[in-house]
């Protein structure tokens, strides 16, 4: 007896069940009720597969077995849901403050993609290594804090990397990066990556530059106008050839770095940008 894989309820008589057109043995009473089941039936379905959204749902079509009648809405075609882009918050040193400090930028990350958090190793092993071969692999992942920085995290360093590489993604450190990364371990993870960049001196408490960075690779550069402001010295002109925002070409992913320490209203922008979540 056929049942609607939604509600696990039979046809009657007078209703039709619609068979997914890609996964024969999943039947509907229609294209909403596949819609509430995808996040089950996109493991089995393969519809396309890792990077598969509710907006690629598979066209339904008629039973075989019984007459599909097909609701004037749904003959006009689908009307998919715009599919929203995954991130990955990377916290396996986050401070207990982190949340309330950081809400304009969360709330701002959470209106348009859908986020969720990694808050220790065997997490976060599991999402670089794809552990889970059915999950959808997130298009963005935001390096929080300065974890990978740590002796500690040496291998998630490397799957980090390899991870960028090989699957497009693309990494952030920002945030709580620049503010608890040591000078001594902050060109580690850079270094996983292949990429040159280093720690300059911070020239305030405001952002921490990075050096040794192609011209390509830089979000923005201090101006030509630019100086330092200081309680206790004074002001001086800052190198415009370093920079406190970078992202890079790592494979077929992306490196990125934001180097402000106080959270400013405008690294929100910055990193949306780098998200390609801008506009």
């Amino acid at each position: 007896m056929d049942e609607c894989a939604t509600y696990h309820k039979t046809a009657g008589t007078d209703t039709a069940l619609r068979r997914c057109a890609n996964y024969k043995d999943a039947k509907y009473y229609s294209r909403a009720c596949q819609r509430s089941d995808w996040k089950e039936h996109k493991l089995v379905c393969g519809y396309a597969g890792l990077e598969t959204t509710l907006s690629d749902a598979p066209t339904l079509a008629p039973t075989s077995d019984v007459a599909a009648t097909t609701a004037a809405s749904e003959s006009a075609g689908p009307n998919p849901t715009i599919s929203r882009p995954k991130i990955v918050l990377l916290s396996l040193a986050k401070q207990p403050w982190f949340d309330e400090s950081y809400t304009p930028l969360l709330s701002l990350l959470k209106s348009k993609a859908d986020v969720t958090e990694a808050t220790d190793r065997d997490e976060a092993y599991d999402l670089l290594t794809l552990a889970n071969p059915t999950a959808t692999i997130p298009a963005i992942i935001l390096a929080t804090d300065q974890a990978l920085t740590e002796p500690k995290y040496t291998t998630l360093q490397r799957k980090a990397a390899d991870y960028v590489r090989h699957h497009g993604s693309t990494l952030i450190f920002m945030a709580l990066f620049s503010s608890f990364a040591r000078p001594p371990n902050i060109k580690t993870p850079f270094q996983a990556f292949g990429l040159p960049w280093g720690l300059v001196p911070s020239y305030s408490q405001k952002a921490l530059h990075l050096a040794n960075v192609e011209r390509g690779d830089v979000v923005y550069l201090p101006s030509a106008a630019s100086r330092t402001r200081s309680m206790v010295f004074a002001p001086h002109a800052v190198d415009t050839a370093q920079t406190p925002a970078v992202l890079g070409a790592c494979g077929r992913g992306k490196v990125g770095y934001t180097g402000d320490v106080n959270h400013e209203e405008p690294t929100n922008l910055v990193v949306l940008a780098m998200c390609g979540l801008l506009g």
